[in-house]
């Protein structure tokens, strides 16, 4: 729309001449015209024909039947002086023509769309591109490729539906209408751009108390709704891998935290070790364990856990007792991970092909980081490698990668494990991803994997202080 702004203001500037000129026109024409009186006269010359009974005006001659008129003919200086003032007003409306075109440039016309409307965007819009007739977003760009600092139209809707709210213009609906649709958003599977700054709205009115009862009840459900998951089938004399995963919960600016604290863990009864680990008590993050072997058959692994929530005015803490089946089968190739092609080898390859690659500092060690943030295209298999960087003529392992096919979907689930103890590396290296089903029965959900390895040439690898 902004491309044919120059169309617009023409439209514009005609319409607003043609309606000054006709106006100037019916004034002018009505002040040279305007008649007083009912006596007989002739149009032509003014020449009164009272009394006189030819056919024709004695003055000059035209026929009565044509030319007799009503009145006297008085013209009016101020409806002539103002057509002939609205005449060159319509003349003069073409120079305002580019005053015209810049105000439609900077008019926010996304202002003026409905509620519903603008709802509806909030409710569809993601993924959707910023209109071109709103002056906000245009040109903006991220500073760290989050995905909150992306722009589509349901953060532009958010955005304009929290400006009303600021002015009193939402109904009382229709602030519940948006705090349904952060709750929505503290349950999503993948994050997007306006994610972030709904679950900041939901967490505001539940930390100032301008909720309901049940909505307070809504707001605390995704946080006290973790899940536990083991591998369904392991393989006899392997460890059990456990999975215990929190709700991507309030990651807006508001202040609130999250804790979990591992109370107790058996299987089948019998007491196995399940402890936090340090730094991952805190949001969006996944507690990964191998529990000691089990003996043939079918088996429940327990875990009780107590989680925590506070934010400035309010807290609360639930206990929770969890449970996840899983089998021991016996130790035979067709129980083992299995080693497929789904997927043509190009596709693998140009997913794989810029990984982000980092060399840390882990208080006395170091280690590597791998990455891969592109998401176009996605993780095309499933798939589990031990992850090698070759330099100095050596392949050194530093980590393991393990992820089902799609993309990362949050910070919460990367799938890069390192391994401490590498030596430096220089500032170009060869990645190498080897698939490994060892890696795959190590996770709770890989069970088919892709069968060939990756190499990526030539890696500028960076360094963190």
């Amino acid at each position: 729309m902004r491309a044919d702004n120059y169309a617009i203001s023409m439209c514009c500037v005609v319409l607003i001449a043609a309606v000054f000129g006709l106006a100037g026109w019916w004034m002018v024409r009505w002040g040279s015209r305007r008649r007083v009186g009912s006596e007989p006269r002739c149009k032509r010359c003014e020449y009164l024909l009272l009394g006189i009974e030819s056919d024709r005006c004695p003055e000059c001659g035209a026929l009565r039947r044509e030319a007799q008129v009503r009145g006297r003919l008085r013209r009016s200086k101020l409806l002539i002086g103002l057509g002939l003032l609205f005449a060159l007003a319509a003349a003069f409306s073409f120079v305002i023509r580019e005053p015209i075109e810049q105000e439609l440039q900077t008019t926010d016309w996304y202002t003026y769309r409905s509620t519903p409307a603008v709802m509806q965007d909030l409710k569809t819009g993601t993924g959707k591109p910023v209109p071109d007739y709103t002056t906000r977003f245009h040109g903006m760009q991220g500073w760290h490729g989050w995905i909150r600092e992306e722009f589509d139209l349901a953060r532009l809707a958010l955005d304009e539906l929290l400006a009303r709210e600021k002015a009193g213009r939402l109904s009382p609906s229709e602030r519940d209408e948006i705090f349904d649709q952060g709750i929505a958003a503290e349950w999503a599977k993948d994050e997007t751009p306006v994610q972030y700054y709904l679950l900041d709205y939901v967490a505001s009115r539940a930390g100032s108390g301008d909720v309901t009862p049940e909505q307070l009840e809504q707001f605390y459900r995704p946080a006290f709704s973790p899940q536990f998951r083991a591998r369904a089938r392991v393989l006899e004399g392997d460890k059990v891998p456990v999975e215990f995963t929190r709700m991507t919960w309030l990651r807006g600016h508001q202040r609130w935290s999250q804790e979990c604290k591992f109370i107790h863990a058996a299987v089948d009864g019998k007491d196995v070790e399940f402890r936090s680990q340090p730094g991952n008590d805190f949001l969006d993050f996944r507690e990964m364990r191998l529990l000691p072997s089990a003996p043939l058959g079918v088996h429940t692994v327990t875990l009780d856990v107590r989680i925590s929530v506070s934010g400035e005015n309010a807290a609360r803490v639930m206990d929770l007792h969890l449970s996840a089946p899983f089998e021991v089968v016996a130790r035979t190739p067709a129980n083992f991970v299995r080693l497929s092609h789904p997927v043509a080898t190009a596709q693998m390859t140009a997913w794989a092909k810029s990984p982000g690659v980092c060399y840390l500092p882990m208080g006395h060690d170091a280690c590597f980081s791998v990455c891969i943030w592109n998401t176009t295209p996605t993780q095309p298999a499933d798939a589990a490698f031990d992850v090698f960087a070759k330099y100095g003529g050596q392949e050194h392992l530093i980590g393991q990668w393990a992820a089902l096919a799609g993309p990362d979907r949050s910070m919460g689930s990367i799938p890069f494990t390192p391994l401490l103890g590498v030596p430096k590396p220089p500032p170009i290296v060869d990645i190498i991803f080897r698939p490994s089903r060892v890696v795959a029965a190590n996770t709770v959900d890989l069970t088919d994997i892709w069968d060939k390895a990756i190499v990526v040439k030539s890696v500028t690898m960076s360094f963190a202080r």
